[in-house]
């Protein structure tokens, strides 16, 4: 399985899916354990896919290299953490953060803009390589599913970790809260591969086939 299908969640959420059609053969008494070190980096979010949380979860934000490394951007990357925090602590106590939200979004279109320039204007000269850009570009892209979490009714429910001792119980809980994977953050991919590990083995474990090993 490529890497980008387990961390972009869709390599479990199909697992998931297969599990949830046949929940009967799962046994909790038997089934493959979820260590507690990965619930909070394991990220859902709803069947219609309403952003990810995981940004959320941490007090602060882990600027790349590209952003992180420039004076000139504190400015800007101070006030988004701000009104990260105001927005967190607004949903925490059942207010949206309507204000807070439209100016992270006018925040994280400047931040862009500048990655933009940066290619521009860099060329072949350039201080960092394509792999710091696009590091970049993926912590924007985090900040804005995070932001789109904070717009729902009910964002305060997904900064839950999920809950589950085995597999078993972990899928028993996504079905019932209605909740797949959403992506995961920067420095969660290993998280991920455990847990896809933990799912294939749990698919041997009751007899039922990966997709992807069925004959077409």
């Amino acid at each position: 399985m490529p890497p980008a299908e387990i961390y972009s969640g869709a390599a479990l959420n199909t697992l998931l899916e297969e599990m949830k059609r046949d929940p009967g053969r799962l046994s909790p008494g038997a089934s493959a354990p979820v260590e507690p070190e990965w619930l909070p980096h394991l990220h859902a979010t709803s069947a219609q896919g309403m952003g990810n949380a995981g940004l959320l979860k941490d007090k602060e934000i882990t600027w790349p290299l590209l952003l992180a490394g420039r004076a000139d951007l504190l400015p800007e990357r101070t006030h988004i953490e701000d009104l990260l925090n105001q927005s967190k602590e607004a949903v925490l106590h059942g207010q949206r953060p309507v204000n807070q939200v439209i100016e992270l979004r006018h925040s994280v279109d400047r931040l862009q803009a500048e990655l933009k320039d940066e290619v521009r204007t860099g060329g072949d000269d350039s201080a960092w390589s394509p792999g710091q850009y696009v590091a970049a570009n993926r912590s924007l892209n985090e900040l804005k599913d995070a932001l789109t979490l904070l717009e729902s009714k009910d964002a305060a429910f997904y900064f839950n970790p999920l809950q589950g001792k085995n597999v078993a119980a972990l899928v028993a809980y996504m079905n019932k809260n209605g909740l797949i994977f959403a992506p995961a953050v920067s420095g969660d991919e290993r998280f991920y591969s455990a847990m896809y590990g933990a799912m294939r083995n749990e698919m041997k474990s009751v007899g039922l086939v990966p997709p992807a090993q069925r004959n077409p």
